[in-house]
């Protein structure tokens, strides 16, 4: 059984116009509750007036880790967020048609994946630290042209910055924007343009 929890920001009524949601994924080995717990989103909602949602990824009890599966074998973390996609929708005030997902390391691959696969239900994702993978990057189809803002640490050495640029330019993708520590652009270009991002409209 999957599980997940539900923030509603402090002024959240049913007489309101309907929020904005963020769905929030963990990275590989984290929990939904510890996410939930240093994060910051949810100081973030209540200030500015969005819903939190903080999926548990799958337990894997076999490596003794959790995560999210980016393929389409074994588990199907698709179904399972797009179900508590319509179940907040019935069930709380919120917009259908502002659902933005943000995910760190492993769950910016979902974020991505999620932009591929469920674009008739996410407005924009924001992945941090991860990638596309490659399965997502040769199946993705989506139904609208897809915001992404990708943010990347130029000394993480898990996934480093030269190999998200190396795999952006090798799929024909533009390179990321870098900020510099002075605060100055070096690179101010889209990270994400494919043919079906940048020619689908909505």
């Amino acid at each position: 059984m999957r599980e997940f929890y539900l923030h509603l920001p402090e002024n959240y009524s049913d007489q309101v116009p309907p929020l904005p949601v963020l769905i929030s994924l963990h990275g590989g080995g984290d929990y939904a509750d510890a996410n939930m717990a240093y994060s910051g989103f949810r100081q973030l909602a209540d200030q500015n007036s969005f819903v939190t949602i903080y999926p548990q990824g799958a337990i894997y009890e076999e490596k003794n880790s959790t995560g999210w599966n980016t393929e389409f074998e074994g588990v199907d973390d698709i179904t399972f967020l797009e179900s508590v996609i319509d179940w907040t929708i019935e069930n709380f005030n919120v917009q259908p048609k502002e659902f933005y997902a943000a995910g760190f390391s492993n769950g910016a691959f979902m974020a991505y994946h999620m932009a591929c696969n469920l674009s008739h239900k996410i407005a924009a994702v924001a992945p941090v630290a991860g990638l596309m993978g490659i399965t997502t990057y040769e199946t993705c189809n989506p139904i609208h042209s897809m915001s992404i803002i990708h943010l990347h640490g130029e000394l993480d050495n898990v996934i480093t910055l030269m190999e998200v640029m190396s795999i952006c330019r090798s799929r024909i993708m533009e390179q990321p924007a870098v900020l510099l520590p002075t605060g100055r652009i070096l690179m101010s270009v889209m990270f994400l343009r494919r043919k079906y991002f940048s020619q689908r409209e909505t």
